[in-house]
């Protein structure tokens, strides 16, 4: 048991909190509201039927109110077959057949006016208008006692009648008065008058009504559409008893429209003599209008003024009265009755009372013994907007108004804006007795499903000015009465000796809603008051806001008071209502008193998912018979449900109560929804497990009360109402995990264990998440839980991958928004009962997949899929090349040719130590520029520090390539090797780069599916910066850079053997000195004769010392393999460079070789030859 109910407890064991009821808060507890923005659920409205009275206020619309008789249509009839007719085109034609008694039709044959008067008609004659217009002037139709005229298709004309006499007149087809009419329709006291099937139109300047007759009926579907000051009146005593009849789906608008003045005009019905009234029948109408401002005696749009008098709305018919400034009805007729019977309608809007206190909506005036009788499911609906005058004003004691057999009577009297106190004629109230005589006036409510609805804004509900009264309201029916007083000790009903007695009502409220609280009964002494079998809730004024909690409640409580202010508790009261009205102060101490004995209306069962813990609904309490459900109050109504396999096999029974979230506020959130009342919230069973997929909920019992003590209203099965439930599958598949978690950019397959069988797998890629990311493709989880999925390529290092699996559920019917009221569409909107409420994210169109992070929905999480960032395992390749150049084995910052290189190369997998990769099958090479000069058995080649064999490397075609091994993660290798500098490197800066590959773990091509033992593998390459050799460009040697490869001393003449010499000889090539070397010496130049000259014809003659060489003022021989110095470094202007021997020794200092020969030297004439060799040496 709830905590807010112990306290009661504390006050009375029998009783606990029950019966709180609200004002008829109007609202739909069959729906959920999309936005219940109400502060509370308990607000001071008026009920539902009430309510709709009370919007009277708003322009009404007589137009709207009026189309149902301005658009009925007429069916006519055909006429009866004359047996003579006569055609009348004049007036004196006219005269001449209403003279001749053989003729039994007449038709008018034209328009024409009136002359003499016209003859008596003591026989059955029709008079056929054919549409014409007569205009009759002072004259009439003179119907004799034993005569009947039946006038059709006439418009007429004049200022006296139509007709006048003693018979019978019968109007039908379409009969109309002409505009600026001043005449009646009959005249026909003590005589009868029938509307047979007539559509009639008729206005006039008179005062007078149209219809006085003994005898009046408005029959079979006629059309009556009056805008005359008067319509029926009757007020010679010859019409005595008379009846006025509208029936068989007649229409008839009777509108007094005229803003007559005060005094007797403006009545549409009137009559000073015994008068039975009755409109009776489904689809008839009676419908008046008026706007005159009668009062005293002439009070009333209908006004009767004969005792005995009888008004009946009968057999579904309709009396539907508008007026604006008097009473709608006025009956002062001593043991007269007014009777709305057998699902009948009375209905009553009065928009003021011109300050006329007596000008009730009806008045029965002067006399008493008056009956109200409201029966057999009908119903009253009166409204009055403006002014002080009661809404039912009764007067002369013995007055009753009896509300029977499942009637209506609802009752809105606004009033004049202020609140009054009860006891006077102004008061505002709803009801007021006056001037009782013997018998006390009553007012009882009986027959199931019985409704009262009295509603005074600013005055009390009823008023018998301290008069003496009886008040009963019996099993099954309801009473709900509010008003304000001005004071505090006043109250909402007022009586001399009141008796008061209810029974087991389905509902009461009674409330004074006076700021801070009033009396609800303000009686006199002997007054008694008695509640039956009734639950009971009470509100201590100036303690409990009326439109809150009550101060306790009781169930099913007997309760008996007696005395002023029924302050006395009497026998018979149950002890826990004495108990808690002594601790109160009893009944005076009220403001309001409720009572309700509905049971509990179990509406909504809430679509449940396998995501709650908790099973949730709403029970709705009925109040007043068209009021909405109000919500349950917390605590107040328990409810079992039963919840129930996929095949019907109970599984378990779970019982709870009606929920708040906070203490005091009466609502309660359901997962996130608006807060609002009346939820109940049940366990699952074992607590806190979830609902199973599939699994059934019925609501099986319900009660308000303590089912234990019998003091329960026990909910029946048609009260149990919510649908069957069926816990839907919104719960995705747990997430999978892939079986290798080190996703990384060389992956080619995922897979996955311990899945949900038959899932869908769906890969997002990019972002993992499914709403930003990319699709990469899916596949279906085997039955065994496993799965596989093959990359459509490789991942992107960095990105991230994610796994969802998705189940075949189906997308669940969400719930739609729709208007509160089907007839409005503009009514508060609020979810249906079809769908589920705000269906999960992850329930998409096949089913329920996983959501990207942890999703709260319901009771339940619904875990994120597993997130994985592709690891980067690819090796970032690095080369790093040196050159050292050695010159006898010692390092120096230049290079000249013969020098040695000393290359390293160093390769390096330098990925970041955070990334695990594994370079593979790495080959470092260099292409050596052809200046430089590999030799493998000088090149002492090392790798990783170890003298490289023959295997482990090659060279060919230039390149030079190095099996280096495999590479982890921030690991290197390194290679060295030497080189010599070739001749061809002179003056030139030799540059050369290393590259080194090596396999990535990518497959090339990729092709989807598991790695392929044979595959190749993208290649990882990387080049070293380009390197030159120190110093940059390489220095030459010294050298012969140029050298003739002939010296040609010519021919010469000569007539004898004596002295010969021959100088400045040609020579094809110059003789140049080149000396580029980084260390500079001296040199020197030698010629040296390797081969002396001989004759080319005979080897035999040879001159050994022919050659000379001049330098300077020395002539040296040069002798067969003796060097002879023919130039130095001295010979240079500079220390580097070339030296043109032969231009500058040969040419500008006339030095070079000569050949001579001594006179006695032997030889031949002819062509002589020898070799000379030139040589260039350092000299250290």
């Amino acid at each position: 048991m709830l905590k807010v109910n112990k306290k009661i407890l504390l006050i009375s064991l029998m009783s606990i909190l029950v019966g709180l009821v609200l004002f008829g808060s109007i609202r739909s507890t069959s729906v959920i509201k999309a936005n219940d923005t109400d502060s509370s659920s308990q607000t001071n409205e008026t009920s539902a039927a009430s309510n709709q009275l009370a919007n009277a206020e708003e322009p009404v619309d007589l137009n709207a109110q009026n189309a149902s008789v301005k658009n009925h249509v007429v069916p006519f009839s055909a006429l009866p077959t004359p047996t003579k007719e006569a055609n009348v085109p004049t007036w004196a034609a006219l005269i001449t057949a209403l003279s001749d008694t053989t003729i039994d039709r007449i038709n008018i044959t034209a328009d024409f006016t009136s002359g003499a008067a016209l003859p008596a008609v003591n026989r059955e004659l029709v008079i056929n208008g054919n549409n014409h217009v007569i205009g009759f002037g002072a004259r009439y139709f003179n119907i004799g006692a034993t005569g009947k005229i039946t006038i059709s298709d006439l418009e007429y004309t004049g200022t006296n009648y139509l007709a006048s006499g003693s018979g019978t007149l019968v109007l039908t087809n379409k009969i109309s008065s002409s505009a600026g009419n001043a005449s009646v329709l009959a005249n026909m006291n003590g005589a009868t008058v029938i509307f047979d099937n007539v559509d009639l139109y008729f206005d006039s300047t008179s005062s007078t009504g149209a219809v006085a007759a003994k005898n009046f009926s408005i029959t079979n579907q006629s059309k009556v559409d009056s805008n005359s000051e008067r319509f029926y009146q009757i007020t010679a005593a010859s019409n005595a008893g008379a009846t006025f009849t509208v029936d068989k789906q007649s229409k008839v608008l009777l509108s007094s429209m005229k803003g007559t003045g005060t005094g007797n005009h403006g009545q549409p019905i009137q009559s000073t003599r015994q008068l039975d009234m009755t409109v009776e029948g489904a689809g008839t109408e009676l419908k008046i209008r008026g706007n005159g401002k009668q009062n005293v005696d002439y009070t009333g749009l209908i006004n009767i003024d004969a005792n005995a008098s009888n008004v009946n709305v009968i057999n579904e018919a309709l009396l539907d009265i508008y007026t604006e400034n008097t009473s709608g009805i006025n009956m002062q007729s001593l043991g007269g009755t007014f009777n709305v019977k057998n699902k009948s309608l009375l209905n009553i809007h009065q928009t003021g009372d011109n300050n006329y206190a007596r000008a009730a909506m009806i008045r029965f005036r002067a006399v008493g013994n008056t009956q109200f009788n409201i029966e057999g499911q009908s119903e009253i609906k009166m409204t009055k907007d403006s002014g002080s005058a009661p809404g039912i004003r009764m007067y002369g004691g013995g007055n009753s108004i009896n509300v029977s057999g499942g009637s209506d009577f609802t009752l809105v009297n606004k009033g004049s804006g202020t609140p009054i106190d009860p006891g006077g004629n102004a008061g505002n109230q709803g009801v007021l007795y006056t001037n009782s005589g013997a018998n006390p006036d009553s007012f009882v409510v009986k027959d199931e499903d019985s409704s009262v609805d009295i509603q005074a804004a600013n005055g009390a509900a009823i008023d018998a000015k301290g008069l003496d009264m009886t008040m009963t309201a019996d099993s099954g029916t309801y009473f709900v009465a509010r008003g304000q007083t001005s004071t505090a000790t006043s109250g909402i009903f007022n009586a001399g000796v009141l008796t008061a007695n209810f029974e087991s009502l389905k509902y009461f409220d009674f409330v004074n809603t006076r700021p801070g609280g009033g009396l609800v009964f303000d009686t006199s002494a002997g007054s008694t008051f008695k509640s039956l079998n009734s639950d009971l809730s009470v509100w201590v004024a100036g303690v409990n806001d009326a439109t809150g909690n009550p101060m306790r409640s009781f169930v099913l409580a007997n309760v008996a008071l007696a005395g002023a202010n029924f302050g006395t508790i009497g026998t018979g009261t149950d002890s826990e209502v004495i108990a808690g009205f002594n601790q109160d102060g009893g009944m005076p101490k009220y403001t309001r008193l409720n009572g309700n004995n509905q049971n509990a209306i179990v509406d909504e069962l809430r679509v449940p998912t396998d995501a709650d813990k908790y099973i949730w609904g709403h029970v709705g309490i009925p109040e007043g018979k068209h009021d909405n459900n109000r919500n349950a109050f917390t605590g107040e109504v328990s409810v079992i449900v039963g919840v129930y396999d996929v095949n019907d096999t109970l599984l378990y029974k779970t019982t709870g109560t009606i929920v708040e979230d906070v203490v005091g506020s009466s609502k309660a959130s359901v997962y996130g929804d608006d807060a609002r009342g009346g939820l109940f919230k049940l366990d699952t069973q074992p607590k806190g497990n979830l609902l199973e997929k599939g699994q059934k909920l019925k609501v099986l019992e319900a009660w308000r009360g303590d089912k234990t003590s019998g003091k329960a209203h026990i909910s029946e099965a048609n009260d149990l109402i919510a649908p069957e439930r069926t816990v839907l599958d919104v719960t995705p598949p747990l997430p999978t995990k892939l079986t290798d978690t080190k996703l990384d950019n060389a992956t080619k397959v995922l897979s996955g264990t311990g899945a949900e069988a038959g899932a869908s797998v769906r890969v997002y890629y990019d972002s993992g998440d499914k709403e930003t990311g990319t699709l990469l493709g899916s596949t279906t989880v085997g039955a065994d839980g496993a799965w596989s999925f093959n990359l459509p390529k490789y991942v992107e290092k960095t990105k991230e991958l994610s796994v969802y699996l998705e189940d075949h559920a189906g997308q669940h019917t969400a719930a739609q928004l729709i208007p509160s009221d089907p007839t409005d569409p503009n009514s508060e909107k609020v979810y249906d009962q079809i769908g589920l409420i705000k269906p999960p994210v992850t329930n998409v169109a096949a089913g329920n997949i996983n959501p990207y992070n942890d999703l709260a929905y319901h009771d339940a999480i619904f875990k994120g899929v597993a997130k994985y960032v592709v690891a980067d395992v690819i090796p970032t390749a690095t080369l790093k090349k040196e050159a050292a150049t050695y010159r006898n084995g010692v390092k120096v910052d230049n290079t000249q040719v013969g020098d040695t290189v000393l290359y390293t190369l160093t390769a390096m997998n330098s990925k970041e130590a955070t990334y695990t990769t594994n370079w593979k099958n790495i080959i470092i090479s260099d292409v050596l520029p052809a200046e430089l000069v590999f030799d493998a058995t000088k090149a002492e080649v090392t790798i990783a520090g170890v003298l490289a064999q023959p295997s482990q490397y090659s060279y060919e075609n230039g390149v030079l390539s190095f099996n280096a091994g495999d590479l982890k993660t921030q690991e290197s290798v390194k290679v060295t090797f030497k080189v010599t500098v070739g001749d061809s490197a002179v003056d030139k800066e030799i540059f050369n780069e290393g590259t080194v590959t090596g396999d990535s773990p990518r497959e090339a091509p990729f092709v989807a599916g598991p790695n392929e033992p044979n595959a190749t593998f993208e290649q990882i390459t990387a080049k070293s910066e380009k390197v030159g050799l120190a110093g940059g460009k390489v220095f030459g040697v010294l050298s012969l850079s140029s050298a003739p490869t002939t010296i040609d001393f010519g021919l010469k003449k000569t007539g004898s053997y004596g002295q010969f010499s021959a100088e400045k000889p040609v020579y094809d090539q110059a003789l140049v000195v080149s000396d580029s070397r980084a260390s500079i010496t001296d040199w020197e130049l030698t010629a040296k004769v390797t081969k002396v000259m001989e004759s080319a014809d005979d080897p035999s003659y040879k001159l050994p010392e022919a050659i000379v060489y001049k330098k300077g003022s020395t002539e040296s021989v040069l002798r067969l393999d003796e060097p002879n110095v023919i130039a130095d470094s001295a010979d240079l202007s500079a220390g580097r460079g070339s030296y043109d021997v032969s231009e500058e020794e040969w040419q500008k200092k006339g030095n070079g070789f000569k050949m001579e020969l001594a006179p006695t030297q032997y030889r031949k004439l002819g062509e002589y030859t020898a070799t000379i060799e030139f040589t260039l040496s350092a000299v250290r």
